[in-house]
C-alpha cells in the first residue's frame, strides 16, 4: 500500500505539472500546486483500506503504550529527517539557483524536482515495497531472505536509474518542453540541469535502498547519520562551492546533484565497512555473521510431502549434532504443522509452495514456515464438529505444544508465519 500510495502520488502530481504549468501557464507555482495535489489524491488512496474490515492494521486506543510509541517514534526517524531536509536541501537549492541564474534558476531547480518525483515512482516505490518485507525477515532472522530482497530491489532501482538516464540524456529538450519552457534562455540551462541530474540517479537509487534497508533492520542510526549526509552535511557545502566555480547555466548547481550521492555513497561503503571490522558483522549490510547451520526448503502444499520433510529435517538435525530425540521432536513439529496448513490453509488454492527453514542455534532448534494460504492460525482453529479430522487435528497440535518450546504464529504481507522452537 505504501508503495501505491507514492507511487500514485507522483503520477498524479506529473500529471498536474503539465496540466498547471503548460495549459494553465501557472509556472513554478503550478508545480508547487501539483505537488500539493498529488499528495491530496495520494491520501484518498489509502481510504478503501481503513474502511475494509479485512484490514491488519488496527486503531486499539485502549492499548496505548508508551514504549511501543517511542519505538515506532524512533523507527520512522529517517523518513522524518529525509522530510525536513528535503525542505532545506530546496531552500538551499532555490536560493542559490534564483542569486545566480535569477527566476530561470528556480524554474530549473522546479523542473529537477519533478523529474526526481518521476524517478520516485520506481526507486521510492520499490524501497517502500521493501521496507516491510526487511521488517518481516529481520524479525525472523532470515538473513538469505534479507539479502535476496536487497538485491532484487537494487536490481529494479538500478534498471529504472540507467533507464532514466538514457531518456533525460538524449530527450532533455522534450522533457523541458513538459514543464512549459519557453525561452531560449531557459531551456538551454533547463537543458544542463536535466542532464546532469540524470547522472545522479543510479547513486540516489543505491543510496535509498542503503537507507530504507538500515531503517527497516533495526540499524537507525546510521540510516539518520545517512540521510543528513545526503539532506545536509553533503550538499549544502558542495552546492554553495560549486556554484560559483561553475556558473554558466549553473553548472555547478546541477554537478553538487551527482557529486553528493557519490559521496553519500562512499560514506556508506566506508563507514560500514569500519563498522563491520569492529563488529561480528560480514558485509555491508551489517548483518551478523551466519554462524547458525540452517536448512531451507519449498515444498508443494501436498500432504504426501510432509513425511519427505518431516525426514529431511531429522537427518539434518542428527547430522549437525542434535540428538535422536529433539530431532524427531522437531521433524514431528514440522510435519504436523505442514499438514494442518495443507489442509485447512489452502482449501481454495492449489498448486502452492510451503517455504519451510530450520536453524539450529546453540541447543535451540528454530523452525519456521511460511505460507500463503488464507490467515489460518493453528492454535487458534477449530474445525467443523462433523469433519472427522478433528480428533486427529486437535492431537497434533496437542502434541506440537507439548514439544515445543514455544510456538507463535504471525500474518504478514499476505503471508502465514509460523515460529516453531524445540
Amino acid at each position: 500500500l505504501a508503495a501505491i500510495v507514492l507511487v500514485v502520488a507522483n503520477v498524479v502530481n506529473l500529471i498536474c505539472d503539465a496540466v498547471y504549468m503548460k495549459v494553465f501557464d501557472m509556472g513554478v507555482r503550478g508545480a508547487a500546486l501539483a505537488t500539493l495535489t498529488g499528495y491530496f489524491v495520494g491520501l484518498f488512496v489509502t481510504v478503501p483500506y481503513i474502511k475494509s474490515k479485512s484490514r491488519s492494521l488496527h486503531f486499539d486506543f485502549k492499548s496505548l503504550s508508551f514504549s511501543a510509541f517511542t519505538e515506532i517514534f524512533i523507527c520512522g526517524l529517517p523518513n522524518a529527517f529525509n522530510s525536513v531536509l528535503m525542505t532545506v536541501k530546496m531552500l538551499v537549492l532555490n536560493r542559490t539557483a534564483i542569486d545566480i541564474l535569477g527566476d530561470n534558476g528556480a524554474s530549473a531547480v522546479a523542473i529537477c524536482n519533478n523529474c526526481l518525483s518521476f524517478a520516485s515512482i520506481f526507486i521510492g516505490g520499490s524501497a517502500q515495497t521493501m521496507l516491510p518485507i526487511i521488517g518481516v525477515l529481520y524479525g525472523e532472522n532470515d538473513r538469505r531472505g534479507m539479502i535476496a530482497a536487497v538485491k532484487k530491489a537494487l536490481q529494479v532501482v538500478i534498471g529504472a536509474g540507467i533507464l532514466m538516464i538514457i531518456v533525460f540524456e538524449i530527450f532533455p529538450r522534450q522533457v523541458a518542453l513538459l514543464f512549459n519552457v519557453k525561452t531560449d534562455e531557459l531551456m538551454n540551462i533547463a537543458i544542463m540541469a536535466i542532464r546532469l541530474f540524470g547522472l545522479s540517479l543510479p547513486f540516489f537509487a543505491v543510496v535509498y535502498v542503503f537507507i530504507s534497508f538500515y531503517q527497516a533492520s533495526a540499524k537507525r542510526g546510521f540510516a539518520i547519520a545517512i540521510t543528513l549526509c545526503e539532506g545536509l552535511v553533503f550538499i549544502v557545502p558542495l552546492i554553495l562551492v560549486l556554484s560559483r566555480l561553475f556558473t554558466k547555466n549553473g553548472i555547478g548547481i546541477w554537478l553538487t546533484f551527482v557529486i553528493n550521492e557519490v559521496c553519500v555513497l562512499l560514506m556508506i561503503f566506508i563507514v560500514g565497512n569500519i563498522i563491520k571490522s569492529k563488529t561480528n558483522k560480514d558485509n555491508i549490510l551489517l548483518l551478523d555473521s551466519e554462524i547458525q547451520k540452517s536448512l531451507d526448503i519449498s515444498i508443494k502444499a501436498e500432504v504426501n510431502n510432509a513425511t519427505i520433510l518431516s525426514e529431511k529435517v531429522c537427518t539434518f538435525c542428527e547430522e549437525n549434532g542434535v540428538d535422536k530425540s529433539r530431532a524427531n521432536a522437531a521433524g514431528l513439529a514440522v510435519e504436523e504443522m505442514t499438514v494442518n496448513i495443507i489442509t485447512y490453509g489452502y482449501k481454495m488454492k492449489k498448486n502452492e509452495n510451503i517455504d519451510i527453514i530450520v536453524r539450529i542455534n546453540g541447543d535451540e532448534i528454530i523452525i519456521r514456515i511460511r505460507d500463503n494460504g488464507i490467515p489460518f492460525n493453528p492454535f487458534e482453529y477449530i474445525p467443523d464438529k462433523d469433519m472427522k479430522e478433528i480428533e486427529s487435528n486437535i492431537g497434533g497440535i496437542a502434541i506440537l505444544k507439548k514439544i515445543a518450546r514455544s510456538a507463535e504464529y504471525s500474518r504478514a504481507l499476505g503471508f502465514n508465519n509460523l515460529i516453531i522452537k524445540v
